[in-house]
């Protein structure tokens, strides 16, 4: 949320989702118990049930993940959880992040390969060389790179950086 407060995940909590101050040495619920259990509708996920949650730059906002009749839902949801919406996303979406200007980006589902789609509704990026995308991701602070992992071919995951323009990738370890 800020340089000072994380959120994290309890599973084993009725509330599922918490901020941590690392300054005070304090955890409190991210939503209000009654609020995070209220059932899902057309119009707000059920707050416990979304998964992958990313603070906006300012901390007034999460983007995250909820399960929909029609797979996967990107939501963008108030911190103080009075509020979401769904803004305009690509197919199957997964790993949201903050884009510098306040925009969503994610990966998507294109033939059963993960791509990043930033801003989420866009045409996917194909990198070159064409590699496949894991998250979580993220951007440099002007928005023209974005950083990912993908898998070796010895079993293990390697940071990649793609130039949003021209989609060249580099590994960088």
């Amino acid at each position: 949320l800020d340089d000072h407060r994380v959120v994290a995940e309890d599973t084993g909590s009725a509330t599922r989702w918490w901020v941590y101050d690392v300054r005070q040495g304090t955890r409190e619920p991210l939503w209000a118990p009654a609020a995070a259990s209220t059932a899902a509708t057309t119009t707000a996920p059920r707050l416990n049930d979304v998964r992958q949650p990313v603070a906006s730059a300012d901390g007034a906002w999460l983007t995250a993940i909820a399960a929909g009749a029609d797979g996967p839902q990107l939501w963008r949801i108030a911190a103080d959880g009075s509020h979401a919406e769904r803004p305009p996303q690509g197919a199957r979406p997964s790993s949201p992040a903050w884009m510098p200007g306040g925009q969503i980006a994610c990966l998507v589902r294109v033939d059963g390969r993960a791509r990043v789609a930033a801003p989420c509704e866009a045409d996917p990026l194909v990198p070159v060389p064409d590699v496949e995308a894991i998250g979580p991701i993220a951007f440099s602070p002007d928005g023209a790179r974005v950083y990912f992992a993908s898998p070796n071919d010895a079993g293990f995951v390697d940071l990649w950086q793609m130039d949003r323009a021209s989609r060249r990738a580099s590994r960088l370890a």
